[in-house]
């Protein structure tokens, strides 16, 4: 389910059409929808870092949401460049769709040092994402 299909989208603060797709940014995370055969790589993601860096600026803890209803590629290699720019990042949650997506998320689950963990609905991995940062879901998507 992408975010504008959605209950979420009404709860989107903003939202970008980056490089290799598009990112919603909410008060505590950001969901990802990368766009169908992109090849994300640490280079080619400088927007996505600095739209980051610029909604939740140096100090503020946040959660990280691959929604992948798409196939794309990326380079695990990255994995550790994109930690150094996501210091304050509390989790990593990815939605997966299909059996190969599933097993990408395990093979970077390797090199990937961020706590993660794979779901099967957006909501699951929003709840999770909140648990890790204390939120009351009361106030809270």
């Amino acid at each position: 389910m992408k975010v504008v299909e959605s209950s979420l989208f009404t709860h989107v603060v903003s939202s970008y059409s980056i490089v290799n797709g598009t990112v919603y940014f909410f008060e505590n995370y950001y969901i990802l929808e990368m766009t169908e055969g992109a090849n994300v790589t640490f280079d080619n993601s400088r927007d996505l870092l600095e739209l980051v860096n610029k909604h939740y600026g140096e100090n503020q803890q946040f959660g990280i949401i691959s929604n992948r209803v798409n196939s794309y590629s990326s380079n695990i290699l990255d994995s550790d460049k994109f930690i150094l720019h996501h210091k304050n990042a509390v989790g990593k949650a990815v939605v997966t769709y299909s059996k190969n997506s599933s097993i990408n998320f395990e093979l970077e689950s390797h090199f990937c040092k961020l706590n993660k963990k794979e779901f099967n609905s957006l909501y699951e991995a929003i709840h999770w994402i909140e648990d890790l940062l204390n939120i009351n879901r009361k106030t809270a998507v």
